[in-house]
């Protein structure tokens, strides 16, 4: 029965998108450098030993894309957004609007790029950006992919102001409870690979969920040794009161985790809530090394692997 739900909810996001064909857009591949010692130099986070994080949806509707667009920029100028930005949903149109890479354009951060969905009008995919060159990546699809696109989990390796930290971002598939079963097994996957490094270095993760923070997806990242960034605080990033939000619901599904052996928080805060870019509220935290951490091991290598963008808009 469950695996029923899970065709019949795929066709139905297949039925809103029916218009959607063939892909269209390509991405040219080109590949980071991989330095070892690579040194950020944002400059809004004056402890030595801790390092900003954030995630957004960036909702891949071009619905009033120019004032979104202005809105995103006038905030950019105020100074960077965090030290690594982990972006799902990151769209680009087929007339070249496209929130994510105006964000590359404007901001100047690495970016690195997995295509998900690819239709006649649009390419969509997650991502990861960075003032500082990743030094390692690798990128994995998840379980239960459809018709509709795929989802992926993204990792990369960082040194940023002496902390070498391992990023994954994700973005699990949507849907009401009896989908719970699939949300389950792409967390499994996600933990899978997080597994070698919580106890050895620090870890955050952080995406779109899809979960409510009562779901058992959720319990099952915290089972692992994960802490969300805002403890047992309610809020909610996917909000009624958005009008970006045609769904007229409001729940929380953005999360940012860490593991807590490693890393301590410092603050918290919900981004673009009343600078709206999106139908989600993005989350940005600064987190901070902790002093009496576990003894490090050797660090697991990834092979590195190319990224892919679309040309950043002028």
């Amino acid at each position: 029965m469950k695996r029923l739900i899970a065709v019949l909810y795929s066709l139905l996001l297949l039925g809103l998108s029916s218009q959607l064909t063939a892909a269209s857009t390509s991405l040219p591949e080109t590949i980071p450098a991989d330095p070892e010692n690579t040194q950020s130099n944002f400059k809004a986070t004056p402890a030595s030993h801790c390092l900003s994080v954030a995630t957004q949806n960036l909702w891949h509707d071009n619905f009033e894309y120019e004032k979104r667009a202005q809105t995103l920029r006038r905030e950019l100028e105020k100074g960077p957004l965090a030290d690594i930005v982990a972006f799902q949903e990151a769209w680009i149109w087929h007339t070249g609007d496209s929130l994510f890479t105006d964000f590359i354009a404007w901001s100047g951060y690495q970016p690195f790029f997995r295509q998900t969905i690819s239709r006649e009008r649009f390419t969509e995919g997650i991502a990861l950006a960075s003032q500082a060159a990743p030094t390692r990546l690798m990128a994995e699809t998840l379980p239960h992919n459809t018709v509709v696109g795929k989802r992926v989990i993204l990792g990369a390796r960082y040194r940023i102001r002496g902390i070498t930290i391992r990023v994954f971002n994700v973005h699990f598939m949507p849907g009401p409870e009896p989908l719970e079963f699939i949300r389950k097994d792409q967390m499994q996957t996600l933990l899978d690979r997080t597994k070698p490094f919580i106890a050895k270095e620090p870890v955050i993760v952080l995406g779109d969920f899809n979960a409510t923070p009562g779901s058992k997806t959720i319990a099952e990242m915290k089972a692992a040794g994960f802490e969300d960034v805002f403890g047992n605080t309610s809020i909610i990033t996917y909000d009624k009161a958005n009008p970006y939000n045609w769904w007229s619901v409001s729940k929380r599904l953005d999360y940012i985790f860490f593991n807590k052996a490693f890393l301590s928080v410092k603050n918290a805060n919900l981004i673009f809530k009343e600078n709206l870019i999106s139908d989600h509220y993005g989350i940005r935290a600064e987190l901070c090394l902790k002093r009496n951490r576990p003894a490090g091991a050797r660090i697991e290598a990834w092979k590195p692997l190319p990224m892919r963008i679309n040309a950043a808009r002028n």
